[in-house]
């Protein structure tokens, strides 16, 4: 579901003729931030044990989703400029 309405913002942004860009980008930027989570979970994991890890990323979690959600609901209201 989250894909979905992912693109859908990035459709109604995103001008015409930059919406190949935009959605190049934004792959791009989610497969480079997969690979810095698998290494930095691998090293904490290796580094601290396997339940610090995971109790580190649920307070990550639980600090970046209200964060996340204001950013969002932000877009979401500004008014569009159809010209």
């Amino acid at each position: 579901v989250a894909q979905i309405q992912s693109r859908t913002l990035r459709q109604i942004h995103a001008p015409v003729e930059m919406r190949g860009r935009v959605d190049a980008a934004l792959r791009g930027m989610s497969q480079v931030t997969t690979l810095i989570g698998a290494l930095s979970a691998g090293f904490l994991a290796t580094a601290y044990g396997t339940r610090a890890s995971l109790w580190l990323a649920a307070g990550v979690l639980i600090v970046a989703a209200p964060v996340v959600w204001v950013m969002f609901t932000r877009v979401v209201a500004e008014p569009m400029d159809d010209t």
